[in-house]
């Protein structure tokens, strides 16, 4: 059952650290963030971060074009900036064969890697499924991630045994979206994955519930991503940050621009902390490790479905299967 009753009201404790004093100097590191191609975006503000502390940064979108504008827009903002640490990584997180091929050609371009962040989301209006069966909003939000998380799994490895504990890090950005979601959904069967939570003629919230149903997913992955981590004694620290209720495209559908939720909510820029605290940040240890956090990184436990054990197996699993029909792994 979805709860409609989902307030927009889950605004960032203060900020206790600073961005530009508390965060280490990133120079010689390399990552890479999903859904970086506008300045004015999420993404955008979460690379522009990463760059002003020094690192190397991938810029993930699907237009080479615009993540090139994307990267312009940056280097007109810090002239100071060495453009050749701003490199475009283009593939449609759509096409899961292109994120995997792009991904692959990064580990040979590339002999480490300190973070990744898979940031990249969409909501769709309507119930759209691509060829292997599975809706736009999870393929994007979940499938793409997990491709892109396992191809590059081993050179994020590789960095995390020559770097120091808990240095190399996994950011999967989730959202407070997952708080309409509820059992009885479940990530059991891909007909699941489909559930269209009575459609736009019964729910008229059905298309935010889809996208909670998919920020929910990231944060299981991030929990049995973890535990295999773990279980395989490689130090990587993975986690689900939520950015705050932020002023973007996907926000303003929602809840629309001229509303109070809206214009209370924090810019992109002021998003952009949390994720990048998850990535670099020295404070970030054992105990963050598979959790979902808060602005600006605060862990919060979560309950039910959301830290259901049987349930993020589930979603490995059905990703894998679903992925094996498509040759993909």
């Amino acid at each position: 059952m979805a709860d409609s009753s989902f307030e927009w009201n889950h605004y960032p404790r203060p900020l206790e650290w600073s961005p530009t004093n508390d965060l280490p100097n990133l120079a010689g590191k390399v990552g890479i963030v999903t859904g970086g191609n506008s300045l004015e975006s999420l993404g955008g503000q979460i690379v522009y971060r990463l760059a002003l502390l020094g690192a190397k940064v991938y810029v993930g979108g699907r237009s080479s074009e615009r993540v090139q504008q994307g990267i312009d827009a940056i280097l007109s903002a810090s002239p100071s900036l060495d453009p050749t640490k701003l490199v475009p990584f283009v593939a449609d997180l759509g096409n899961w064969s292109q994120v995997k091929q792009r991904a692959e050609q990064l580990i040979k371009d590339e002999d480490r890697l300190d973070f990744l962040i898979n940031n990249g989301g969409v909501l769709t209006e309507g119930l759209e499924i691509n060829e292997f069966g599975v809706n736009a909003d999870f393929s994007l939000n979940h499938v793409a991630h997990f491709v892109l998380t396992a191809t590059l799994l081993p050179l994020l490895s590789k960095t995390a045994s020559n770097s120091p504990k808990n240095a190399v890090r996994i950011v999967n950005v989730s959202s407070t979206a997952h708080s309409v979601v509820s059992p009885p959904a479940t990530f059991a069967t891909l007909a699941d994955w489909n559930n269209d939570f009575g459609g736009p003629e019964k729910n008229p919230y059905q298309s935010f519930i889809r996208y909670g149903f998919s920020k929910t997913a990231n944060i299981l992955f991030t929990q049995e991503l973890q535990r295999r981590l773990d279980a395989d004694n490689v130090p990587i620290i993975v986690t689900a940050p939520h950015p705050g209720e932020v002023q973007t495209t996907g926000a303003a559908k929602v809840v629309g621009k001229d509303s109070d939720g809206y214009k209370r909510s924090i810019t992109p820029s002021e998003g952009a902390l949390t994720p990048v605290w998850c990535a670099v940040s020295e404070e970030v240890d054992e105990k963050h490790k598979g959790h979902y956090i808060m602005p600006y990184g605060v862990v919060h436990e979560l309950k039910g479905l959301h830290s259901d054990e049987k349930e993020a197996k589930n979603l490995w699993n059905v990703t894998e299967e679903v992925l094996r029909g498509a040759n993909l792994l």
